[in-house]
């Protein structure tokens, strides 16, 4: 978060929307409070934007998700900018392990493809899911 704002600070667009797994929307073991709670004091207090949070309840299946994001580019419904290289890197090597995670080959690795995933998940799963899908 400091570093987003010390990259955008001077950004005409002072309203972020972030998104990710609802894991980090539980009590952290540091405070008490959760790692959306502390971003927010970063991006509204020193850097003064207006925050508006879309994070689940429960995290969607990684099967789920990456199917919805397959499907908007087999659709070409969704494009990624060259500069996005780590994404790029990401989606172009990600394999299944066979029971619905992704193989980690190195530690930096499925970071970019997991945001993108969530992301998509939140945008576009009711397209593809018009009934609700059972998570487990």
């Amino acid at each position: 978060a400091r570093e987003f704002v010390k990259r955008y600070r001077n950004h005409p667009i002072k309203h972020l929307r972030i998104t990710g797994d609802a894991s980090a929307n539980h009590e952290s073991w540091r405070d008490h409070t959760t790692d959306y709670l502390l971003m927010d004091e970063v991006f509204v207090d020193e850097g003064k934007f207006t925050t508006t949070y879309t994070v689940p309840a429960s995290n969607p299946s990684i099967n789920n998700r990456v199917n919805v994001g397959c499907s908007l580019f087999a659709n070409v419904r969704v494009l990624v900018h060259p500069e996005c290289e780590r994404l790029i890197y990401d989606l172009d090597r990600n394999e299944s392990d066979g029971k619905g995670k992704k193989v980690e080959k190195d530690e930096l690795q499925t970071h970019a493809s997991d945001n993108f995933d969530y992301i998509v998940w939140q945008e576009f799963s009711a397209e593809f899911y018009k009934s609700e899908v059972r998570q487990r």
